[in-house]
C-alpha cells in the first residue's frame, strides 16, 4: 500500500511539473513560433565571415598560401539554388590560371557559409 501511495506522488509531481513547464517562457517579440530562424547579420559580418572562409581553406591546403588576407573584391545578394544567399568574390592576380584568380564565397544571409569554389556558381 505504502508502495502504491509513493508511486501515485511521484506520478502527480511528475504530471504537474510537466504541465507547467511551457508556461512562463518568452519567445520576445516573435511570437510564439518554434522555428527559431537566425536574424540576417550585417553586410560587414558576411564579408568578415567569408574572409575567415578564405584563410580557413588556406590552413586546410586547399587553396594556395597567397589567398592569405585577399581583399574582397565583389560582393552582392545573388540567387543561388532558389535562395538569396551573399557570393563573395576575392581577386588574387598572384596565381598562375586566369580561371582560379578568382574566388567566390558563397555565405547565406544567417551568416552560414554555403561553399566556395571558382566558378561562382
Amino acid at each position: 500500500m505504502k508502495r502504491l501511495i509513493k508511486t501515485a506522488l511521484v506520478t502527480a509531481f511528475v504530471a504537474s511539473t510537466s504541465l507547467f513547464a511551457g508556461s512562463g517562457h518568452s519567445h520576445g517579440e516573435h511570437g510564439h513560433s518554434h522555428a527559431h530562424e537566425q536574424a540576417a547579420v550585417s553586410e560587414a559580418d558576411i564579408k568578415d565571415i567569408a574572409k575567415q572562409k578564405v584563410n580557413t581553406l588556406v590552413k586546410q591546403k586547399k587553396i594556395a598560401k597567397s589567398w592569405v588576407n585577399s581583399p574582397v573584391d565583389k560582393m552582392e545578394l545573388a540567387k543561388v539554388n532558389y535562395k538569396k544567399d551573399w557570393v563573395v568574390s576575392f581577386k588574387n592576380t598572384k596565381i598562375a590560371k586566369e580561371n582560379r584568380q578568382t574566388l567566390y564565397v558563397f555565405v547565406n544571409r544567417n551568416g552560414m557559409v554555403k561553399g566556395a569554389n571558382y566558378t561562382g556558381k
